[in-house]
């Protein structure tokens, strides 16, 4: 079955029950490549959201976003602050220069010293006239030796987070703390803060990330703070692109089985990453993994069977502090799913996490996927929508 095509209501009605039933199982087997398994099936019906089912060998035919057909980069800057990501001293984490427009500090480090110490950011405007700063999201959860638990919180929060900084004017040549909350916080030994902060500003800025001993006076100390030495994996970065959508969406009926999405995987045939420029080394440097590239996916989905859709979350092995949000239809309210606790672990590509079960309609409505590669994690991943026979359907046939 080509993507997108689906059963007219007249035609459905004009065909018997039991041939309707047959032409669209052989349909959705020509489409998919393979049948859902009858024992992952049955899972699906009963697993909540944030359950773990058994993939049983099904992984689909193909990707929705697989060339001609990735998503494009949304214009944006991510200031990526992940070198040294464990820092052993005191001094700049990385600095680096964004022009106006929407910007995203991502912050991303452990404290590696035996002292309680703070990671903090500072905004500079190094422009002729004053820089408006309008924030857009947060996210900052409690620094934790538990860095599953930060990391998937830090996604949680920048989705769902309504609790902003004040907006604010740095006047020209003025400096100003990203976040006075941030810099407040005490980031004990091996303990990891994770902050990301979306903003607007009018003017371009200079933004320098730090790592300093607790009560130091940040906006005294960042200009002549020595810069910390690199940990050889070259993180750190700024890029130009802060999101990925497609505008257009995705066609997908429940007839067509299993079908997926390829996130964080850098191959140019699924999911590139990010190019940017690491300003500290003055080399490019592309976003590796992705992280913090806020991704959106469109799908245009109606059941074709009568049955209902799955969205899960297959990781590819390791760690993952996974969330993902979902809104179906498009204009209904979105509802995320955090990677439960027992399975932080989830290294066993065989299996999946339950971010969402949805009832679609035979008239094709918009559902929308977000998901942003969170620090702490093991990339890539699979977004998968599996479709699973909805208990009801026999009392639904006996419509017609």
């Amino acid at each position: 079955m080509k993507p997108g095509f689906t059963i007219s209501a007249g035609v459905r009605r004009c065909l018997a029950p039991a041939l309707l039933i047959t032409a669209i199982v052989a349909w959705g087997m020509a489409a998919s490549g393979q049948t859902v398994p009858a024992a992952l099936d049955a899972e699906l019906q009963s697993v909540q959201p944030g359950g773990i089912v058994n993939l049983y060998g099904a992984y689909g035919s193909g990707y929705l976003n697989q060339s001609p057909n990735q998503q494009s980069f949304v214009p944006g800057t991510v200031v990526y602050s992940d070198d040294p990501e464990t820092a052993r001293g005191h001094g700049v984490l990385y600095r680096t220069t964004v022009p106006a427009g929407p910007t995203r500090v991502y912050l991303y480090h452990v404290n590696g010293t035996a002292s309680a110490a703070k990671v903090t950011a500072v905004l500079e405007n190094t422009s002729t006239a004053p820089a408006t700063i309008t924030y857009l999201r947060k996210s900052l959860p409690a620094p934790s030796g538990n860095y599953i638990s930060v990391g998937k919180n830090a996604v949680k929060q920048f989705y769902e987070n309504t609790a902003l900084p004040a907006d604010f004017v740095i006047p020209v040549g003025g400096a100003t703390l990203l976040d006075p909350a941030m810099d407040s916080l005490r980031v004990s030994g091996n303990q990891l803060l994770s902050g990301k902060y979306d903003f607007e500003s009018d003017q371009p800025l200079r933004v320098t990330t730090l790592m300093l001993p607790t009560g130091t006076n940040t906006l005294t100390a960042h200009a002549t703070a020595p810069i910390l030495a690199g940990d050889g994996f070259n993180r750190q970065t700024t890029t130009q692109s802060w999101a990925k959508e497609n505008v257009t969406p995705y066609s997908y009926i429940t007839g067509g089985g299993i079908r997926r999405f390829r996130v964080g995987d850098g191959v140019s045939f699924y999911d590139t990453y990010a190019p940017g420029f690491d300003q500290e080394r003055q080399v490019a440097k592309e976003l590796y993994g992705n992280f913090g590239i806020a991704y959106k996916f469109r799908v245009s989905v109606a059941s074709t069977d009568g049955r209902r859709l799955a969205i899960l979350l297959n990781p590819r092995g390791g760690s993952h502090a996974g969330y993902v949000r979902t809104t179906f239809p498009e204009s209904g309210n979105p509802v995320g799913q955090l990677v439960p606790d027992p399975q932080l672990n989830l290294d066993d590509t065989t299996k999946a996490i339950v971010c969402a079960r949805i009832t679609p309609t035979a008239t094709p409505q918009t559902l929308v996927i977000e998901y942003m590669p969170p620090g702490a994690s093991n990339l890539p991943v699979n977004l998968m929508l599996v479709p699973f026979t909805n208990p009801s359907a026999v009392a639904d046939w006996e419509l017609y």
